[in-house]
């Protein structure tokens, strides 16, 4: 028997063929997932669940499948590091995952322009 729907008026039951309904064939699909993840249309009536992934160490992806809301995507290891530089200057890395910004400081005898690099390369 066709996947059928039930719907209740009025102390009536009207039962409709999942088939007559328009799009009948994707709500068997969606309903023959079987487990979590995002529900995507993979062709007519197909359907499967996908997760979100991250491609590259620069990026983080929370709750992939979207069970728990929605996945969150963020910088990660260098990209997120060198987000957080809240200052001007010459960007170092000195460790991995890890920025920091120097400036070039004057010794005895010695002036530095724009040490820091802001307005064109130190000189």
């Amino acid at each position: 028997m066709a996947d059928t729907v039930e719907i209740t008026v009025q102390r009536a039951t009207l039962e409709i063929v999942a088939s007559a309904i328009p799009g009948g064939g994707d709500l068997s699909g969606l309903e023959a997932l079987s487990c979590t993840g995002l529900a995507a249309r993979t062709g007519t009536s197909t359907w499967a669940t996908r997760t979100v992934t991250a491609s590259g160490a620069g990026l983080s992806v929370a709750n992939g499948d979207g069970v728990a809301g929605n996945p969150p995507v963020s910088l990660a290891a260098d990209a997120a590091a060198v987000e957080a530089l809240s200052c001007t200057g010459v960007a170092v890395r000195p460790g991995a995952s890890t920025w920091a910004v120097r400036t070039l400081p004057a010794g005895s005898g010695i002036s530095i322009a724009d040490g820091d690099g802001v307005a064109g390369n130190p000189t």
